[in-house]
């Protein structure tokens, strides 16, 4: 059968001072008025009944996710001892659904993207999961809009599938994060995709995958579920054997039988401010701005008005215990912040 399982792990580094370790912007109404995990888990269930719809994710945030999807069976969250990336969330999801079905396929989404196309994502999943059935891990990707550069690419080939408007192709190869040349080059040649992190796999492929690729590792996966509730110190100790690794760089790049599907999925992966400022219409909380064009303003204290004057291309965010000012072009680098926070033992803002 048919699985959606919902990566909800993250720290909420790149759009601090809104979001803090624990309240990644998964569990915030940054667009709209639900937040993005409600969206994400409404948008699944077209594709699946709420018994298949797994989530993982950290300790930190298990109160966040059973309080906000309430009518999923308390099973289906599955809690991480230990953060250790996509590839232990995957490998963690893997063998719980395994041992429930045996013939499971499953799609891993993440748990804060934007889709505004609800019909060609509903046609990528449908497609996807069909052909990953007989073997082949399937990704979706999304025609490349400007040259972004903080985002992956996959290499496309010939065309193998249709469906419902949508068309999957061979994968030639996964590409990193480009800079802007590369970047701007990938998009002109029209052979790359975005890379939307949103891969189907039969459970029992990516089990085999991850023997052949990190040895040892699906033991642990095995050990790591049984004894999460049974013994969480024992599970705690085994997962913390893992590496911390992407399931990318772990399984993705390595492996052979590999298709994308090229789908128009009106998607956004709010990664930084400057996507913010793309994704909503003008600026948030009591704001007034003099020459300030190409700026965007967040106030989160309602009784104090943010104002900028003369000042270009900035992101300026004002919460009740911090203040960020930073060019739009430099967003990426708010993780910076937040790692000499830490080590400063700044903790309270974190």
């Amino acid at each position: 059968m048919y699985h959606a399982v919902i990566l909800c792990g993250g720290a909420g580094t790149r759009l601090w001072p809104l979001t803090r370790q624990a309240m990644p912007k998964q569990f915030l109404p940054l667009t709209s008025d639900k937040p993005l995990l409600v969206e994400t888990y409404e948008r699944l269930r077209r594709s699946a009944p709420p018994d298949r719809i797994w989530l993982v994710g950290g300790r930190l945030h298990e109160r966040s996710m059973r309080e906000l999807l309430p009518q999923l069976p308390p099973g289906n969250v599955i809690v991480e001892p230990i953060a250790r990336d996509s590839a232990g969330a995957v490998g963690l999801a893997m063998a719980r659904l395994l041992r429930h079905d045996p013939d499971a396929v499953f799609t891993a989404f993440h748990s804060d993207h934007i889709i505004r196309n609800g019909q060609q994502f509903d046609a990528a999943v449908a497609l996807a999961s069909r052909i990953a059935a007989d073997g082949p891990i399937v990704n979706v990707g999304a025609a490349p809009t400007y040259p972004e550069t903080g985002y992956g690419y996959v290499e496309r080939g010939r065309q193998v599938a249709t469906g419902e408007g949508v068309v999957a192709f061979e994968v030639i190869k996964f590409h990193e994060k480009p800079d802007a040349e590369l970047a701007a080059e990938y998009v002109r040649s029209g052979r790359f995709l975005w890379n939307v992190g949103m891969f189907t796999w039969r459970a029992s492929v990516i089990r085999d995958l991850f023997r052949q690729h990190q040895p040892g590792s699906v033991e642990r996966f095995e050990t790591t579920e049984r004894m999460l509730e049974r013994d969480p110190d024992r599970a705690l100790a085994t997962f913390s054997e893992l590496p911390r690794i992407s399931i990318d760089y772990a399984i993705l790049e390595k492996a052979t039988n590999r298709v994308v599907i090229e789908a128009d999925l009106g998607w956004l992966d709010v990664g930084d401010w400057s996507a913010m400022g793309a994704v909503r219409r003008g600026d948030s909380g009591p704001t007034v701005r003099v020459d300030a064009e190409g700026s965007y303003l967040w106030s989160s204290n309602p009784r104090k008005v943010l104002a900028a004057v003369g000042v270009g291309d900035l992101v300026v965010v004002d919460t009740d215990d911090a203040l960020l000012v930073v060019p739009r072009s430099r967003a990426q680098d708010v993780k910076r912040v937040v790692d000499e926070l830490k080590a400063r033992g700044l903790d309270a803002v974190l």
